[in-house]
Parts: C-alpha cells; sequence; structure tokens
C-alpha cells in the first residue's frame, strides 16, 4: 500500500477549512448567530428611520391579538412562553426593531409584554388603572440600587386617550447610555404593556412610529 502523500493531506485539511469558512460566513451573513432576544441586550445607534407606509399586521392567536407596525422592521423572538398564570409573571409576545444592516446596528426596539395581575385583581375605571401603574412606578423607583444601575430617570405618567376601549397609561423616561423608553400599559384583563426604546437624540424621529402601533393595538 503506497503512503499517503503529505501534499495530498495538505489539500484535504485546506478543503475542510474553506468548507468550515463558508458555512460560518453564510450563517454569519444571514444572522443566525445574531438572534436577539432582549432589547437590553443590544447597541442603539444613531439611524434616520427608513420607515415606509405600508404595515404589516402580528398577530397571536393564542391571545387573539394584534398590532400593526412598518414593514422595514423585522421579527424576532415573536414566540415567548405561552400560558402564564403566576401572579405578574411577565412574557414577552412579541419584538421587533429597526436595523439598518439587520444586525447589531439597532435604531429602535418594541417589545410587547404580558403580565397577569394578582389573583382576584380587577380595574374598574381608568382613575384606578392610572393609579394601579403609579404604584408599580413607584415600587420599582423605591429600589435604589437597581434605579441607579439603569440609571433610570422618569420623565412623565400621564393617561392618554383610550386604544380601542381600553385604558392606557404612558410612561416617557430615560435609562443609562443616552437611551429614551417610552412604555403603554394597557389593561385586558391583564396587563399589557408596550415598551419602546430608541437613542435619545433620534426618538423625536421614533416617537411618532411608537404612538401609532401602540394606537394600532387590538386584543378581542
Amino acid at each position: 500500500m503506497k503512503a499517503i502523500q503529505p501534499t495530498f493531506v495538505k489539500l484535504i485539511i485546506a478543503v475542510i477549512i474553506l468548507a468550515g469558512l463558508g458555512i460560518y460566513f453564510y450563517y454569519y451573513q444571514n444572522g443566525v448567530n445574531k438572534s436577539i432576544t432582549s432589547d437590553d441586550s443590544v447597541k442603539f445607534v444613531e439611524l434616520t428611520p427608513d420607515v415606509k407606509n405600508e404595515e404589516i399586521e402580528f398577530k397571536d392567536d393564542n391571545y387573539e391579538l394584534s398590532f400593526k407596525y412598518p414593514e422595514t422592521w423585522l421579527e424576532k423572538d415573536l414566540e415567548g412562553e405561552k400560558n402564564v398564570t403566576a401572579p405578574l409573571t411577565s412574557e414577552t409576545i412579541g419584538y421587533l426593531y429597526d436595523s439598518a444592516n439587520k444586525k447589531d446596528e439597532i435604531g429602535a426596539s418594541i417589545k410587547l409584554l404580558r403580565f397577569v395581575l394578582e389573583e382576584n385583581k380587577t380595574i374598574n375605571s381608568s382613575d384606578e388603572w392610572f393609579n394601579y401603574i403609579m404604584d408599580k412606578v413607584n415600587t420599582f423607583t423605591a429600589q435604589t440600587d437597581l434605579v441607579k444601575d439603569l440609571g433610570y430617570e422618569l420623565i412623565s405618567l400621564e393617561k392618554v386617550a383610550d386604544i380601542n376601549g381600553r385604558w392606557v397609561i404612558r410612561e416617557d423616561y430615560k435609562r443609562k447610555n443616552n437611551i429614551r423608553g417610552r412604555d403603554y400599559y394597557i389593561y385586558a384583563g391583564d396587563l399589557y404593556q408596550f415598551v419602546f426604546k430608541s437613542l435619545d437624540s433620534s426618538f423625536g424621529q421614533y416617537s411618532s412610529i411608537f404612538d401609532n402601533i401602540a394606537k394600532s393595538f387590538i386584543i378581542k
């Protein structure tokens, strides 16, 4: 039997390396290794949003809910966790972001959360809903170490016009690293929370988009 030539061995190794690199770059370009599950884990960058007028609709038949968002935005981690029953346990139902290169450069993000309220808790008026959310915000801000770590600064908390018959509270705030946030708290038996974030410097460009998405929110 003839010995395997060193040149042939080197050729095989080179082919394996090239094939591996090819597979890596294919998945890298397609964002497979860029899965984003939290808007706290991404880097926000200065962008001018290129948002088309056309909108597409996100639907979750498990909760019979939907909302519209710009066609240029991407969907990530829309499955979330289902069947939450513990009081005040949250689940992520939807996560979207506006990105220039569909990878790291995030212009703004939207996360839809659902919270189960305390057992036997009912809300009977918009004032009661506002007081309920205000208590939650006050409880959060009382955690001074956490607030300091996040760089959280409350700008405003106010009632806004009802959205499809649902009572709605809007919270505007700042976070560290020049992040600006706007959250909508919508009462529909449970608490639905839209979390909107962008750079503070580009928040004005995104705020109308945020508001339109929140206003399109429907749950049967």
